[in-house]
């Protein structure tokens, strides 16, 4: 029972690198035919053991002779494995035992022609002599083995075997010719509105557009040192090069400091970080914080040039050391757009 405790490791070594995916194959049977296959890893069996005795695995208990060839049948239930009738070929391990001269062994599907190729090689001093093997079957389900001089015994093991898969799609055909039109169906349903379209070239000396903006109760605003920032919400406008902006807003605050200088102007702002300011009509450049409620009356007109623009008031602070705060404000006006 030694001799086979060794074909079995090497089964496991062999079956070991094949359980890791299914592989692909293509096997040519005895009708010289190929067709991809996919392998089904199984656990290792025995199919044949050809030594005599306690050994002996399978119907052959007799060791392969010179320039014989012997027919293994592999599907169906044979020594101590169970193949199924439609498998195409097996992965196997084969080994060599008791060779009593140099000679070779070539395995091949039973009925078809002998290739001139080798699967295991050894000389009659080897020892036991392993390789594994992958080979297709014949219709019947069957290989044949081939040895060319001396006597030698021969161990069969397999650790899968391969089925028919389908081949990968192929390249898509070209487009065919149009068919028939049908007839016509019923209306469908209306469809969204369409995107507006662009703004046409303005009259000469017309009236644009009026908007008009407000807010109310809104939250303290943190006006940083130096900075100028929008009272209240602005009305966005787009313009065209050379319309004029008219602004007139009246806004109401309460601050959280006095003393703080601070001036309170119609502007417009072109993005996030620049503010312009519009002409502050009348108005005095610099006001100082005081206690209570204050309302401002701005207004003045500006010709920003073409884009979009947020048009309203603004607050600036002048005192170059701390954040002026108002802590209540309302505003409301609106901004007229007029042509050239």
């Amino acid at each position: 029972m030694e001799r086979r405790a060794w074909a079995a490791v090497v089964a496991t070594a062999v079956v070991s690198s094949l359980v890791t995916g299914f592989g692909v194959a293509r096997f040519v049977g005895a009708e010289a035919t190929a067709e991809p296959s996919s392998l089904v890893p199984i656990v290792p069996c025995r199919l044949a053991d050809t030594r005599s005795g306690d050994d002996n695995v399978g119907v052959k208990s007799t060791p392969i002779g010179p320039n014989q060839e012997h027919t293994f049948q592999v599907t169906g239930t044979n020594g101590e494995c169970t193949i199924p009738a439609g498998a195409t070929g097996i992965a196997s391990n084969m080994t060599v035992v008791n060779p009593t001269g140099s000679s070779y062994l070539t395995v091949f599907p039973a009925g078809g022609d002998r290739p001139l190729s080798a699967n295991l090689n050894w000389t009659a001093a080897s020892p036991p002599t392993p390789n594994q093997v992958t080979v297709g079957l014949s219709a019947g389900g069957a290989i044949t083995v081939y040895n060319l001089t001396g006597d030698v015994d021969l161990v069969v093991d397999i650790v899968g075997y391969y089925v028919e898969s389908a081949g990968s799609p192929g390249p898509q055909g070209p487009e065919g010719p149009q068919g028939p039109q049908g007839e016509p169906g019923e209306d469908g349903a209306d469809g969204a509105p369409g995107v507006q379209g662009e703004q046409g070239v303005p009259g000469p000396g017309g009236l644009e557009g009026f908007s008009a903006f407000g807010s109310a109760s809104l939250s303290p605003l943190d006006v940083p040192e130096g900075a100028t920032l929008q009272l209240g919400l602005l009305t966005n406008v787009t313009l065209q090069a050379g319309q004029s902006i008219h602004v007139a807003g009246i806004a109401t605050g309460a601050f959280q400091a006095d003393g703080q200088p601070y001036n309170v102007l119609a502007c417009y702002v072109e993005d996030s970080e620049t503010v312009f300011e519009v002409i502050p009509t009348g108005i005095p450049s610099q006001v100082t914080a005081a206690p209570g409620t204050i309302r401002w009356n701005r207004s003045g007109s500006a010709v920003p040039g073409a884009g979009t623009f947020g048009v309203g008031l603004c607050i600036e602070n002048l005192d170059n050391s701390d954040s002026l705060i108002v802590t209540t404000r309302e505003v409301s006006g609106y901004v007229i757009v007029t042509n050239p």
